[in-house]
């Protein structure tokens, strides 16, 4: 195993820690979004939750909206809900390692308004996670994210 990782955790519904044999439980990381380099927009700190079954990273759009407006490129969004026309908007996440060290990713993020009542204000899906490995191994208890600057 990497000695430098993102640690993940997990949360239940009403955002308050839990164990992840918890079966409301969600995998979370802690992230900071930045705009893209040269960009205006805020920094804000975020708590993301693991989708290894999303594609895109998602953005609640109350967040993105203060973060970057930098379009990227149409996309057409499917889920349970059906299918939908979007926007995909450039942004960086900045990962932070249990060393308290940190890297920034650049993104593309799609605006979202479904996670306003969720602890979670990002969704970072396999777009970002294919960049690194992940590991959530319930027998062992380990559950965490590494990537190379």
């Amino acid at each position: 195993m990497a000695d430098r990782f993102v640690p993940i955790r997990f949360l239940g519904p009403d955002g308050t820690p839990a164990s992840p044999t918890d079966a409301s439980a969600v995998p979370v990381i802690d992230v900071v979004l930045h705009p893209p380099k040269g960009e205006p927009g805020e920094s804000i700190p975020a708590i993301a939750l693991i989708d290894t079954g999303c594609d895109y990273g998602c953005v609640v759009d109350t967040v993105l909206d203060r973060v970057t407006g930098r379009h990227v490129r149409d996309i057409d969004l499917g889920g349970v809900a059906g299918r939908n026309d979007s926007v995909a908007r450039d942004c960086t996440i900045e990962l932070i390692f249990n060393d308290g060290s940190r890297v920034l990713c650049g993104a593309d993020v799609v605006r979202v308004g479904a996670m306003r009542n969720s602890p979670y204000t990002v969704i970072i899906g396999r777009a970002l996670l294919g960049q690194g490995c992940l590991v959530m191994d319930r027998f062992r208890g380990v559950y965490r994210f590494t990537i190379e600057p």
